[in-house]
């Protein structure tokens, strides 16, 4: 237990013979520097503190229910840590800046935490005195007996309702690889407009390339102490920032490159794939052909490749601009290594981000009583660093004496989950089998004040199994909260949104280029590929593909701003024409792709040619399937490029085959009920935040609508289409929306993956 006396002698107000009842004094902190340094040491942890000449001692007082703390520990209210009546009591806060150093010759952070240097350590003593008394004597009555955190013996000699806080900015660090793969697989659409039109780029890469990151997070971290009058002790910790103790000071996240060198030959060679994936030429071909042209000795081989390169760029007379045109190849590889970069420093940031979020959850709040300083004293130099695993450990297995938990997490779960299935098995080999799987899972967390912190997920999807081949596909909808809420019930503004659809089929046998086609075609209908670009595609990597057992996913995810600009949208139009005819040419693009039928082989013209019958389907729900059948016989003979499809169509709307249009509403004979409840529950989520309604309430009633729409293939397939195009046409659903094709293929030792994106 420290003098403070020499440090900090008292000066000013603190040497008055007012009152501590006296409401004038102390209305801002009283700042008394140091007269000497000090050190002392820690009997619980190899540390040596300090008190340097520079430092200084910052008083409060606590005499009014109006006056405010910045731990937010000290007040009038049941809720606050420390109580006192301000008609008879009052507190005195003091805080000091102390220095650790280590007495071993390790660094500090062996020994749990990496303490910021230069900030050092807040040891703050809350001293409780009847208001009656003279600032004078509680102030020289306080600081030669200063007690601390650092000591056991201080747990002791706290006085009864006193409290000291611990307070650090403090640094967790990791390192960790990203598959290249994994990175490119999330974000290759999402690189910086090169060209005069859309193009698509596909990019092999074997997944054992990865890019190394070492990743900081600086936050402050809090340890509170109360001694009852029964000489208990009350403990309150906060590993990472909360309002009401750490005074609004949030996480500070770092991310740097292991290996800076190596990074940049990784983005040399993936700009090779690029320059290839669009020209079939290497940069530094590029770049000798420019010359070659320039000096007037390109041959034929050469000046295709720039104009190929021109005509990227909408460069019409390009010979006489080859200046601009070389300036404009050069800017492309600069932004795409850039844009490469900072994909993979977004990737590495949300990684590491989603993983200190998972600590955030799992050790952000524990209030916990213990007996007496005995009790304690098992647990304290664990406290000091932050460390809560040892204790709820112990207390989980009733070994923790002494020890009451008030609260830990604090959080109400519901999960609810159902999976139903069917198979077929033709002697001991299973042939068939399906499995629809859904889960819902609402987690609601308070802080100390009864502050919500809500998240949602919902997820829904089907596994299938045909002979050798297997696939699933599935949708996840996702509602966050970053932080607790402003007020006891969350907005909606304090909501992020995120939906994620997914398809994926594995052991599939490419043996046609139709075959591949059709796996490039369904990529197509959610944007993942340019249709222009399928036939080159599939002839590119049909020689590969062909000999392999192929896995295919696409997948599309749908950010907060994006989402939010569509639900507004849906809330302003309701279920009206301008809407039913956007989900008819979504329900069109996604009729599956038929080889050998003109009209069936690419998602836009089966938009042109079907639309119009979905649209009449729309407004006519009730129209029998045989009906629909010839309706779209009669609809198809109309055009030139026919042939036999319209026979086929009109022989539909009685089997569940589910590829021609009447057949599909034959399979699914709630599909319009299904669309219309999907889109009433975005149309409940639009209307809130337009209003600004209280949010949680909402999330599983506007869920529960939405996933209706969620239980077949084709219904995913829509819905991918159609967030897409509303997301194009909507001025409020800014870029951002993540879009990727990758087929991957060979043994997992020799495994390769294709990316596929438009950019």
């Amino acid at each position: 237990m420290p003098n403070l006396l020499p440090i900090f002698a008292p000066f000013g107000e603190l040497i008055t013979d007012k009152k501590l009842a006296d409401k004038d004094l102390l209305e801002k902190p009283i700042l008394v520097p140091a007269q000497e340094s000090y050190a002392f040491e820690s009997d619980k942890l190899p540390l040596i503190f300090s008190i340097s000449v520079q430092g200084q001692l910052s008083v409060n007082l606590f005499n009014d229910a109006n006056d405010v703390d910045d731990l937010g520990l000290v007040g009038t209210g049941a809720e606050d840590n420390l109580i006192y009546d301000p008609m008879k009591e009052a507190y005195l806060k003091y805080d000091i800046q102390v220095f650790p150093k280590s007495k071993l010759s390790g660094t500090i952070g062996d020994i749990g935490l990496e303490i910021n240097r230069e900030k050092g350590i807040r040891a703050t003593l809350y001293r409780k005195h009847d208001n009656q008394k003279v600032v004078r004597n509680a102030v020289l009555e306080d600081l030669p007996h200063f007690p601390t955190v650092f000591r056991s013996s201080d747990l002791e000699n706290l006085g009864a309702n006193d409290g000291f806080a611990y307070s650090v900015q403090g640094e967790l660090r990791a390192s960790g690889e990203i598959s290249w793969s994994d990175i490119l697989s999330k974000s290759i659409n999402l690189f910086p407009s090169f060209f005069a039109k859309a193009m698509t780029l596909d990019l092999a890469i074997s997944p054992k390339l990865t890019a190394k990151f070492e990743v900081s997070i600086k936050d402050h971290f809090s340890y509170f102490l109360k001694k009852n009058g029964d000489g208990s002790f009350g403990v309150s910790i906060c590993k990472i920032k909360n309002s009401s103790l750490s005074g609004g000071i949030g996480a500070s996240i770092g991310i740097k490159l292991s290996n800076p060198d190596v990074f940049e030959k990784q983005l040399e060679e993936l700009l090779e794939k690029a320059s290839t994936s669009l020209v079939n030429k290497s940069p530094s071909y590029v770049k000798k052909a420019l010359e070659a042209i320039k000096s007037g000795q390109g041959n034929e081989v050469q000046i295709a490749v720039i104009e190929k390169i021109a005509s990227l760029f909408g460069l019409e007379d390009w010979k006489s601009k080859l200046e601009t045109l070389e300036e404009k190849w050069v800017d492309f590889q600069n932004k795409f290594k850039k844009g490469i970069k900072e994909s993979a420093e977004s990737g590495a940031m949300l990684t590491f981000s989603y993983e200190f979020t998972k600590i955030k959850e799992g050790t952000e709040i524990l209030k916990a009583g213990f007996a007496d300083s005995e009790a304690l004293k098992n647990y304290h130099c664990d406290f000091m660093k932050f460390d809560l695993k040892p204790f709820i450990q112990d207390f989980v297995a009733a070994k923790a004496k002494g020890a009451t938990i008030e609260s830990y997490f604090n959080q109400k779960r519901t999960v609810t989950e159902s999976a139903w299935g069917f198979g077929l098995k033709i002697w001991d080999r299973e042939f068939l089998k399906g499995k629809d799987f859904k889960k819902k899972e609402l987690i609601v967390k308070m802080d100390i004040r009864q502050h919500q912190q809500v998240s949602f997920s919902g997820v829904r999807g089907y596994e299938w199994k045909l002979g050798k081949d297997s696939g699933k596909w599935l949708s996840q909808f996702e509602v966050a909260m970053p932080s607790f809420s402003l007020a006891l019930e969350p907005r909606v503004s304090e909501f992020e949104f995120g939906w994620t659809l997914k398809l994926f089929e594995e052991n599939v046998h490419i043996k046609s280029l139709a075959d591949l086609k059709g796996l490039l075609d369904t990529g197509a209908n959610w944007g993942c590929v340019s249709a222009r670009d399928i036939e080159w595609l599939a002839e590119k990597h049909f020689p590969t593909l062909s000999k392999q057992k192929v896995a295919f996913q696409k997948q599309v995810y749908f950010p907060d701003q994006v989402l939010k600009g569509i639900f507004q949208q849906i809330h302003h139009l309701g279920f009206n024409d301008i809407l039913k005819k956007l989900l008819a040419k979504s329900m069109a693009s996604s009729l599956s792709f038929q080889d050998g039928f003109a009209l069936r082989n690419d998602p836009f013209i089966r938009e042109k040619t079907y639309w119009p019958i979905w649209y009449y389907y729309l407004n006519h729900p009730k129209t029998s399937t045989n009906s629909l059948a010839h309706i779209t016989a009669d609809h198809l003979e109309k055009n030139p490029q026919v042939g036999t499809l319209a026979e086929f169509e009109r022989k539909s709307g009685n089997n569940n085959q589910g590829v021609w249009l009447a057949n599909l509403i034959f399979t699914q004979p709630n599909l319009f009920e299904d669309l219309v409840s999907c889109m009433a529950g975005i149309k409940i989520l639009g209307e809130s935040m337009l209003q600004e309604k209280p949010m949680n309430r909402l999330i599983e009633e506007s869920y529960s609508k939405i996933g209706q729409f969620l239980g077949h293939s084709y219904y995913l397939e829509v819905l991918g289409n159609f967030l897409y195009r509303a997301s194009a046409e909507n001025p409020l659903a800014k870029d951002g929306v993540q879009k990727t094709l990758t087929i991957s293929y060979g043994e997992k030792e020799d495994s390769q993956s294709i990316h596929i994106g438009v950019i």
